[in-house]
């Protein structure tokens, strides 16, 4: 996660997290990993809670759980919000082989059971009044967590509305934050076809992916030599399994 000072509504890293996300294997993880993976996903949704977004938040159970890096979510219900998000992904930003384009593509996104409630402040949370060294960070995160995700305020008597969920309706309210304000950069790569997210002029996902694609090109403007490259390469594989004097003929292509 990046630092606290870069939060700020919604953030680019945030799409490219939600794109890892999706490329991650979940099949085969251990045990150990699998906590490990649930605890990043918690931490995700803790950070966007920064962001200010709206929609639903989870129960306040699952933020002392989130505060205190205790698992609050299942593995196995994980594996199915990222089969969904891969689904969205594939439905969105599906290449188009066909010659007449669709003009729009829709996604609906899994349904959730959303609660709304209206929270009276009785008892007010404490000012925030830390002096350098006075307050854990633990206890931060807590208070700044139950004033975002429970609605209760720092005045007495104040009034706020508070739309309830799951965790996985406050996952897919930031999925459609982000795609909503960084969808448009998202595109895929002319070499592998791997979706990624753009930054200014870029056209590949990666600097291997760019730099295949501009050898090729090379390599057809100039075969004479490329050819010759290539078999100064296939010389010191040679020389260096079987030795700095073996001699290497040439065979020309017919």
């Amino acid at each position: 996660m990046p630092p606290e000072e870069s939060y700020g509504p919604p953030q680019e890293w945030g799409m490219q997290w939600l794109l890892q996300f999706a490329e991650q294997d979940f099949t085969q993880l251990p045990r150990k990993d699998q906590e490990h993976t649930v605890l990043d996903v918690q931490d995700f949704l803790r950070y966007s809670a920064n962001w200010d977004l709206g929609g639903p938040v989870p129960s306040p159970e699952f933020a002392r759980n989130v505060v205190r890096g205790k698992p609050a979510l299942r593995f196995v219900d994980l594996i199915q919000v990222q089969q969904h998000w891969r689904d969205g992904l594939a439905q969105l930003f599906a290449p188009v082989m066909t010659e007449q384009k669709p003009l729009l593509v829709r996604w609906s996104l899994p349904l959730a059971q959303v609660q709304f409630e209206l929270v009276r402040t009785i008892e007010p949370l404490a000012p925030r009044r830390f002096k350098r060294g006075e307050g854990s960070s633990l206890q931060r995160s807590l208070e700044t967590l139950t004033e975002m995700w429970t609605g209760r305020g720092r005045t007495r008597g104040t009034i706020r509305d508070v739309s309830v969920a799951g965790w996985e309706a406050t996952f897919w309210h930031i999925v459609r934050k982000c795609l909503t304000f960084y969808g448009p950069r998202l595109q895929h790569c002319a070499e592998c076809k791997k979706l990624y997210f753009k930054h200014k002029r870029q056209a590949y996902c990666t600097t291997q992916c760019s730099q295949r694609a501009r050898s090729r090109k090379w390599n057809i403007l100039n075969p004479e030599k490329a050819a010759e490259l290539r078999h100064q390469a296939y010389i010191r594989r040679k020389q260096k399994s079987l030795g700095p004097h073996i001699q290497v003929k040439r065979m020309r292509r017919p």
